[in-house]
């Protein structure tokens, strides 16, 4: 099989996970019910997909179709 196609479908299910990841931590993080260490996790959480974020347009295949 083509490595591109699997490429952009390993980007696609990163991308995916960070979008999910973040919007999961940021509810979290609305309700208001965490401890100090859970609230600083989901903050790391939401740093952590924003950096891949950042990055997507690095990976591997991107921009070949």
């Amino acid at each position: 099989m083509n490595p591109v196609f699997f490429d952009s479908i390993e980007n696609m299910v990163i991308l995916y996970h960070s979008v999910i990841g973040a919007s999961m931590a940021q509810n979290d993080l609305n309700l208001g019910e965490l401890s100090r260490s859970e609230r600083e996790h989901r903050k790391g959480v939401i740093l952590e997909c924003e950096e891949v974020f950042l990055q997507a347009s690095t990976f591997p295949g991107v921009g070949l179709a």
